[in-house]
């Protein structure tokens, strides 16, 4: 049989064999990571701590809490120095069972940003959500915060009896900031964060 005659190229174009499930398309150049830039003297005015995050896998845990001024467990009993009533902080208690790096955030809700001159309020409904979380027209405003991790002996859910031994470490700063944070290189065994400010109501998150 004679054979079947090519269609005439009328372009000019060369032809391609193609295989199934190939493409002759060019694979498209992967996009650059975006890059933040700022001057170093807007660096210095607007931030007083660096983090350097780096990419390693870990668990994580995150409490949310408050301050309630008169309970037992849950009160705001100030720092360790000159308050005897520390110990009546929250208390979240973790186990390690590998020595591990840890690394703690405490949040606090900053409400600064939503009340007016002298701590007056702007509007009704911004003043129906700050009470609505048992929070005032000046609070948190000015109240230092920070957190201290403690070592747990045996099976004990909280730290009773504070002693100087237990202190493992602090935040890096005890301030009115909306985080402090704090890194911490732990050997196997159970300890506590301990969050504490002074004689305010607040809402607070931990993260570790």
């Amino acid at each position: 049989k004679p054979k079947p005659k090519r269609k005439p190229n009328l372009f000019g174009l060369k032809r391609h064999h193609q295989h199934q499930g190939c493409s002759t398309e060019p694979k498209p150049k992967p996009k650059p990571k975006p890059t933040f830039w700022m001057r170093f003297s807007d660096l210095w005015e607007q931030f007083d701590q660096v983090c350097a995050v780096a990419a390693v896998g870990g668990n994580e845990k995150r409490y949310a809490g408050m301050w309630k001024p008169g309970d037992p467990k849950s009160s705001s009993g100030g720092p360790m120095a000159g308050h005897g009533t520390f110990q009546q902080n929250p208390q979240y208690a973790f186990a390690l069972v590998d020595k591990a790096v840890v690394a703690v955030q405490l949040h606090v809700l900053d409400k600064r940003w939503k009340a007016g001159k002298m701590g007056g309020w702007v509007d009704g409904r911004t003043r129906k959500w700050v009470e609505a979380r048992g929070g005032g027209p000046s609070d948190e405003a000015g109240v230092a915060h920070g957190f201290v991790l403690l070592k747990l002996n045996g099976n004990k859910p909280r730290c009773t009896v504070l002693k100087a031994e237990k202190v493992l470490g602090a935040s890096q700063t005890v301030a009115p900031l909306r985080t402090v944070s704090g890194v911490f290189r732990l050997l196997p065994g159970r300890y506590a964060i301990v969050p504490f400010q002074v004689t305010t109501k607040a809402t607070f998150s931990v993260e570790a």
